[in-house]
């Protein structure tokens, strides 16, 4: 099993993980989104560094500073962006979610990154 390591140090906001999970799980040879659904299909696997559906471990390396880094302040960022820059149907959900994460509640960033992980049976997690 190949294993793969981001580090928490080397990002502070979503847009640092995107470049961090560019950087370390694919060959850079093709541009990925940048978003949830691009980085999961990342995880997956075809993008250089692994093969699509070979199972893999990543090594989430100060995911406690990560965990603060993409706390509330950093999804709510998030959300006021997708809240002004969305597709009108789905404006409503983005507003009742930054709702909640103004008020602390809800899922933050990195526990959305945390739910794409596991969902996938062929990424083996280990957070240090």
């Amino acid at each position: 099993m190949k294993t793969f390591e981001i580090n928490g140090n080397n990002f502070s906001s979503l847009k640092g993980f995107y470049d961090e999970v560019q950087k370390v799980l694919t060959d850079n040879s093709t541009a990925i989104g940048r978003n949830f659904d691009a980085f999961n299909d990342v995880l997956q696997g075809g993008f250089g560094k692994f093969d699509q559906g070979e199972s893999i471990e990543l090594v989430w390396k100060n995911s406690k500073k990560s965990k603060k880094d993409l706390d509330y302040p950093e999804t709510i960022r998030y959300l006021t962006y997708r809240v002004k820059h969305s597709n009108p149907d789905n404006v409503e959900n983005y507003k009742r979610d930054l709702a909640e994460a103004e008020n602390q509640n809800g899922a933050t960033i990195f526990d959305v990154i945390l739910m794409i992980i596991w969902d996938n049976k062929n990424v083996k997690l280990t957070l240090n």
